[in-house]
């Protein structure tokens, strides 16, 4: 990690920890990387740009259903490339077609039940 004494505007800052929620404190950037480690994406990179993710249902507040999520492509500028709503199962799946994005590196972040997940995404 590197850290700034002064004030870093919050793409950059976004970019350079890769934390997407809530910006500033040790203890969020820390539960965000705990949070990415629990992502698994396959296939990544992804050359189609679908691919497919599970998240830790332990970490989920859910009833045994399905749930609704946002899920985000954000390019290290700190642009936002691609919004949709995802479905993710009971299991802790779901999939998501980033075709329309071009090649690079993205932070994909997932948004659903009040928790927020983040993990790198490579589209070739």
């Amino acid at each position: 990690r590197i850290w700034f004494r002064t004030a870093v505007p919050q793409p950059l800052m976004m970019a350079i920890t890769e934390s997407v929620t809530e910006y500033g404190s040790a203890k969020s950037m820390a539960a965000d990387n705990a949070a990415s480690a629990e992502v698994s994406l396959y296939p990544n990179p992804t050359v189609t740009g679908r691919v497919s993710f599970r998240l830790p249902m332990a970490s989920l507040r859910s009833n045994g259903g399905a749930l609704s999520s946002t899920v985000e492509a954000i390019d290290y500028a700190g642009s936002v490339k691609l919004s949709r709503k995802v479905t993710i199962d009971a299991a802790g799946r779901g999939e998501l077609d980033a075709s329309s994005l071009t090649s690079g590196a993205y932070i994909l972040r997932v948004s659903v039940a009040g928790r927020v997940f983040t993990t790198r995404m490579v589209r070739q």
